[in-house]
């Protein structure tokens, strides 16, 4: 069960509940800004796009639409899915890419000898997933006039833990600055269920795939190197290890020098 929130200070509680309503004006600044509609978000079954859902569903339940889009995924996570998207009474669409991506796996997979047997292959896979969820997103969106909604926390954004121009490729990340802990906090005081705040966190690239065993280190430890807290040395070389081979994803594109 993923619950050290309660074990939160009562201070930091009462800060994180102040926050729900910080993002609620930013997320209507956030629409205006870009005359947009509505906010369009992918709805996976795990804990942050749950949040996501059920933030939305507070102030902008008109105005938000959740995007289910299996690829080779689990039953179950499209179960919890749209569980989250019923919990919070939200509309919701399912769009398959499974066949989509094999085409494109097929297509494409003479140019770099595929064999499907490697863990490259199996982050290749899992990429190409997540980057065909981006174009749908911000196809969707482009037909509702919408904003793409990121699901990404802060651990993620600073490990890299993303796929570039994947789930990346957002237009605004409202949990950007909050750590997993603090996201399963948000959970439970925004009631997604408990099922879903008691889930195994995982991206869903590969069968039987989870975070915490693809990075090597736990988010126990994530969350506290986050806040400035000790860790191991071994804990540090594999956030730091992560952190370093990812800035490129968190920069924007480089230029050269103009000409004259």
């Amino acid at each position: 069960m993923n619950n050290a929130y309660l074990n939160f200070p009562q201070e930091r509680l009462k800060a994180l509940e102040q926050y729900i309503t910080t993002l609620e004006i930013w997320l209507e600044t956030e629409l205006q800004y870009r005359q947009a509609d509505n906010f369009i978000f992918g709805v996976s079954g795990g804990v942050d796009s749950a949040v996501i859902a059920f933030l939305l569903a507070r102030k902008f339940k008109a105005r938000a639409i959740g995007i289910m889009m299996p690829s080779h995924s689990h039953p179950n996570d499209l179960n919890d899915a749209k569980l989250v998207m019923e919990a919070a009474g939200l509309p919701y669409h399912v769009v398959d890419l499974t066949q989509t991506h094999d085409t494109l796996m097929a297509a494409i997979g003479e140019a770099y000898n595929h064999t499907g047997d490697t863990m490259k292959d199996r982050v290749i896979f899992g990429n190409n997933s997540a980057r065909l969820r981006m174009t749908t997103l911000y196809t969707v969106a482009q037909t509702r006039n919408g904003v793409v909604v990121g699901t990404d926390n802060a651990v993620e954004w600073h490990t890299g833990y993303f796929t570039k121009f994947g789930d990346g490729g957002v237009d605004i990340a409202p949990l950007i600055h909050l750590d997993k802990d603090e996201v399963f906090a948000l959970a439970k005081m925004l009631g997604v269920p408990q099922q879903i705040i008691d889930k195994k966190p995982s991206a869903g690239l590969w069968e039987a795939q989870t975070d915490e065993d693809e990075m090597g280190v736990t988010y126990a430890a994530l969350n506290r190197h986050l806040r400035g807290e000790a860790v191991t040395e071994a804990e540090l070389a594999r956030i730091s290890y992560w952190h370093d081979r990812s800035h490129h994803k968190r920069a924007m594109p480089r230029f050269p020098e103009k000409p004259y």
